[in-house]
């Protein structure tokens, strides 16, 4: 199945919990949220209001992405992600992305009654990275009881923060309008415009609009009249990774179901449940510790035979170092991996690389004419299934690219030097550094295991010193 290149961003930017299409709005049934006599910002503004007054507060959010692969006629795919909020005066809880956040607050003493000891404890529900590392974040701190708990508080970690900052939606919205001083300050800048849209519905029930276009940013919040709740904002598409690609018809919004300011009889809401602590063996530390870069590749510092590449059709013997490189799967994404390798071949073939060859591996017959038209004898074209068994042993994946040093002009196999899994200016640069250090005499796999080794050793010992009882 054909699928678009966002779906690996969306891998990458969080965890999907779901696909299913969003039931589209229902008809409402009455007419009660007519537009009052006040002007949008005004009310927008109320809104935060009534959250930032607010004793509790329950939702079951999600962040909810919806994309077509390909034209107008391709069916919509949606991928969703947990953002989701539980609050009252002692308890947050917080499901976000893959970050988990739970903040409770009990009180000390009679001696001491008017001050409260707080306890967060932050962890990451990330199967690949192993949970973080199995780092567990646990922070406390002392507040009088009459205090609010402080967005600042609960996100004073820089790592925590970072991630959160990196999901499609940002921070979790409903945060900031609980507990910061001055919610979604950056949408009352004197330049913001504020519009009234007309009503609309979710679940039959008939919502104010408000869009915000906030210097290139545009938001439309549904807001609940009689509660001031708000059930769905739109958000901006314009911190996806999307470069490259149709996004008419995309779109991204929070969808908070369930959205309540009034507790159940049992104090929470009870359509949804919260993990009360990691569900792994772990590493409390008093601050997360950014994990270190993946190990190097497998084949790195490896040799692999070389000798049925001509017969695959190579041009000429391979020269002194050997670069194999595959297109990515997705057709929309070759202009722009045909144009980096371009910029960059003027590079390859220049005197300062020695005799480097560059082999393109594809079966696709539009992307093969496309790279015979360039005037280069140190460009080859090969099959897929002509090399198969090397790619194989490459461990070359779509859009990958590796560089061997060979043992001659007539080589009968290859060392692996660098092995890359993208395709932009900065890997190409890093092939460029790497044969320049080898033709220095550098022991490029060597020195990449060993510096490798280090920042390793130097990630423990910083996850040590955080560590707490």
């Amino acid at each position: 199945m054909r699928t678009s290149t966002f779906l690996l961003s969306l891998v990458i930017l969080f965890t999907a919990v779901g696909c299913q299409p969003a039931a589209p709005p229902s008809p409402a049934t009455s007419a009660a949220s007519s537009r009052p006599n006040i002007d949008a910002q005004t009310r927008l503004q109320e809104v935060f209001q009534r959250y930032q007054m607010s004793s509790y507060y329950a939702d079951d959010g999600q962040v909810v992405l919806r994309a077509q692969a390909g034209n107008s006629s391709t069916p919509l795919q949606t991928e969703t992600a947990p953002l989701r909020v539980y609050f009252d005066r002692r308890t947050l809880k917080l499901d976000a992305y893959m970050a988990r956040i739970r903040v409770h607050a009990s009180s000390n003493e009679p001696a001491n009654a008017s001050s409260e000891r707080t306890e967060m404890v932050a962890w990451f529900e990330e199967p690949e990275s192993s949970h973080f590392d199995q780092q567990v974040l646990r922070q406390r701190w002392q507040s009088p009881s009459a205090d609010r708990l402080r967005l600042e508080q609960v996100l004073n970690d820089e790592v925590l923060r970072s991630r959160l900052s990196a999901g499609l939606a940002g921070p979790p919205p409903q945060l900031e309008w609980l507990l910061a001083d001055r919610p979604m300050q950056k949408l009352f800048k004197s330049r913001s415009q504020f519009e009234w849209l007309s009503p609309a519905a979710i679940d039959n029930t008939e919502l104010q609009r408000i869009q915000v276009t906030s210097e290139r940013e545009q938001f439309v919040f549904w807001i609940e009249p009689h509660t001031s709740l708000i059930w769905r904002v739109e958000l901006p598409l314009s911190d996806l990774p999307t470069s490259n690609l149709n996004t008419d018809h995309w779109s991204l919004s929070l969808e908070l179901h369930g959205a309540t300011f009034q507790p159940s009889s049992s104090g929470e809401n009870e359509t949804t449940t919260y993990e009360v602590g990691p569900g792994f063996q772990a590493k409390w530390v008093r601050a997360f510790v950014p994990l270190p870069p993946r190990p190097p590749a497998e084949t790195l510092g490896r040799s692999f035979p070389l000798d049925y590449l001509g017969q695959a059709g190579v041009n000429g013997d391979l020269g002194e170092f050997l670069i194999i490189a595959q297109p990515p799967a997705e057709r929309d994404a070759w202009p722009v991996w045909l144009q980096t390798w371009q910029q960059f071949l003027p590079t390859v073939v220049s005197p300062q690389l020695g005799n480097t060859q560059l082999i393109f591996v594809t079966s696709d017959r539009e992307l093969v004419r496309t790279l015979r038209d360039w005037p280069t004898a140190s460009v080859s074209i090969v099959s897929t299934s002509s090399i198969e068994k090397l790619l194989r042993q490459l461990r070359l994946a779509d859009d990958a690219t590796v560089l061997l040093k060979t043992s001659g002009p007539d080589p009968a196999a290859g060392k692996v030097l660098l092995s890359e899994s993208g395709t932009n200016t900065s890997t190409l640069a890093n092939i460029v550094a790497v044969i320049r250090d080898s033709m220095a005499g550098v022991d490029v796999p060597a020195r990449i295991h060993a510096d490798y080794e280090a920042i390793v050793r130097e990630y423990e010992s910083r996850v040590k010193q955080q560590l707490v009882d």
